[in-house]
């Protein structure tokens, strides 16, 4: 009976042992327990000490990660290192001693390998506590690219769906994963505050107006990665015409008689992607009165789609502007971003 109690307990001393990781030369696979300095967790770590340690992900394609919830050593003679790859050769992440914590330590993408590799070198003028680490590992996020394979009704000659209020568009998409697409989840945003599930969903349009219709994809990763694109399609849903008040000159003609139809139509209006402006002023002539004047007015574009971001103004294909000036030497007109950025398309003004 005690020899098999013993035999439990060394077995299970063992495995919880293997969850520490203390300061050494050599390599190391994990991706949980704790990584210490040579001292483990209640001593410090030793004097003279030169010591390179790897720590590399369980299984390829994960990339290591350190959380250090404890650091202290002696101010730029206790000096620790670490580098995004299985060795030294590879880019630095920081250097560290004193009070300055690395914190919380990742892998990057561009890493092969996902091992970071720790070198510390500590002097003989003393030691003090060193530090804890949590370690972990994750798989990044895969390139996602979602995409639409067809709706119904189907897109008109410039890529958008026509429809009448309160009619019905089936969409149906899809995705490209550059790595597995099991188990990926998809969720549309129709624009009207709705929203669907699954690679084919229906959205009901009960209000005219034009609405950005947007994908999500996202896959399995603990990380909740998504599609990196906006499909952003345009659905279009027109008006109902009232023709109330049309009629005829005379309610009844004979065979050879003609008559006048005053045809009217009710249209309900609704507000564009870029609103109209109807704002007026008149600016006295510089030239007569010679003091300068000037006006402006802005119009406010903001129905992109999720994720929608210009990074360069070669991303805008046209901007169509309809104006009505008297001289056009006088006239400026700017792009300005949210962010402050700004393009002059046209600059005549002083």
């Amino acid at each position: 009976m005690k020899k098999g109690i013993l035999i439990f307990f060394l077995i299970f001393s063992i495995s919880t042992f293997a969850q520490d990781v203390l300061m050494q030369n050599g390599t190391v696979n994990q991706c949980s327990g704790t990584f210490f300095d040579s001292g483990g967790s209640a001593g410090n770590y030793g004097s003279n000490e030169s010591f390179v340690l790897t720590i590399c992900p369980e299984n390829a394609g994960q990339l290591m990660q350190l959380d250090f919830t404890v650091f202290s050593t002696q101010l730029n003679v206790d000096i620790m290192t670490i580098y995004d790859g299985d060795d030294t050769a590879a880019p630095s992440l920081g250097t560290f001693s004193g009070a300055n914590s690395p914190g919380f330590v990742s892998a990057t993408t561009g890493n092969p390998t996902g091992c970071i590799t720790i070198e510390f070198i500590s002097d003989g003028s003393g030691t003090i506590t060193g530090w804890a680490a949590d370690i972990s590992c994750f798989t990044p996020c895969q390139d996602i690219v979602a995409q639409l394979d067809a709706s119904t009704p189907a897109q008109n000659g410039n890529g958008e769906i026509l429809i009448c209020v309160g009619g019905d568009v089936i969409f149906e998409g899809s995705a490209t994963f550059s790595v597995d697409g099991t188990g990926a989840t998809y969720e549309w945003d129709f624009g009207n505050s709705t929203i669907g599930t699954g690679q084919v969903a229906t959205a009901t349009y009960s209000d005219p107006g034009i609405y950005i219709v947007d994908l999500l994809v996202t896959d399995t990763n603990p990380l909740g990665c998504s599609n990196i694109n906006s499909i952003s399609q345009v659905v279009r849903v027109s008006p109902e015409i009232d023709f109330t008040g049309t009629q005829a000159a005379q309610n009844i003609i004979c065979l050879g008689e003609s008559t006048t139809i005053d045809g009217v139509a009710g249209i309900a209006q609704f507000e564009d992607c870029a609103p109209e402006i109807f704002e007026q002023t008149w600016l006295e002539d510089t030239q007569s009165t010679g003091l300068p004047a000037s006006y402006s007015s802005t119009i406010t574009v903001d129905c992109y789609g999720a994720g929608q971001l210009l990074t360069d103004i070669s991303q805008i294909t046209d901007i169509c502007v309809i104006i009505e000036h008297s001289f056009i030497g006088d006239l400026d007109i700017i792009l300005v971003a949210p962010n402050g950025a700004q393009v002059d398309f046209l600059e005549y003004g002083d």
